[in-house]
């Protein structure tokens, strides 16, 4: 501790970031937060949770999913963050 609550809160957040509590038990691969360990492991297991109901393909992360359903919809520029707002 320096004494300077600034520099001790920014050497804190950053000791956090390289932390790596979450260790997965079939590689003992270390992750810092639970959903990147959660992402890893269906890596292994082969899970894929997402499922497109139009084409059959199927996602391990959702994100991935969404942007893959623009294809379907015909709107590849469609943003849910921006309430559906065109961008081009």
């Amino acid at each position: 501790m320096s004494g300077n609550k600034i520099n001790d809160l920014a050497g804190y957040s950053t000791w956090w970031r390289y932390v790596k509590l979450y260790r997965c038990n079939l590689c003992n691969r270390s992750f810092n937060q639970n959903l990147n360990l959660t992402l890893h492991r269906r890596m292994h297991t082969g899970e894929r949770p997402y499922s497109c109901d139009v084409c059959g393909w199927t996602f391990t992360q959702k994100s991935n999913f969404t942007v893959h359903q623009r294809i379907h919809t015909g709107n590849r520029f469609e943003d849910e963050n921006r309430g559906g707002v065109n961008i081009c």
